[in-house]
C-alpha cells in the first residue's frame, strides 16, 4: 500500500505551487491498478490544493484511443509523478508511462 504523509504532501504542493492558476492538465499521474484506491486519494489532495491533475480514470473516455491518450497526457504535463510501490514496478503500463515520460525529458517525481 503506498501512503504519502502530511510532509510529503506539503512538499509535492510547494514545489508545484507555480502551475496551480494553470487552465491545462499540469501534473501526470502514473500508478498501479493495484494502488488506484492510493492514486484516487492523491490525485484528490492535489485538487483540492488547486492543481490540474491528468489522471486516466478522469481522462480517458469510452471508445478514447487509451495509448494515445496517455502519450498525449504526458506530452502536456510539465511533471509526471509515478507512485512507486512494488506493484508498479511490476506493471507493464506503469512502467511503460515513465518510460515515455523519460523520453520526453518530463521532470519525474518518485513518492
Amino acid at each position: 500500500m503506498m501512503t504519502l504523509d502530511t510532509r510529503s504532501q506539503q512538499q509535492i504542493i510547494e514545489l508545484l505551487s507555480p502551475l496551480m492558476a494553470s487552465e491545462q492538465d499540469r501534473l501526470f499521474i502514473s500508478y498501479s491498478r493495484q494502488n488506484e484506491r492510493d492514486a484516487q486519494r492523491i490525485v484528490g489532495d492535489l485538487k483540492d490544493a488547486g492543481l490540474r491533475v491528468w489522471f486516466d480514470r478522469e481522462k480517458i473516455k469510452g471508445g478514447d484511443a487509451w495509448w494515445q491518450s496517455i502519450v498525449r497526457g504526458i506530452s502536456n504535463a510539465d511533471y509526471f509523478l509515478f507512485c512507486l510501490s512494488p506493484d508498479s514496478i511490476r506493471s507493464k503500463y506503469a512502467r511503460d508511462e515513465l518510460l515515455t515520460a523519460r523520453q520526453q525529458g518530463k521532470t519525474i517525481h518518485l513518492k
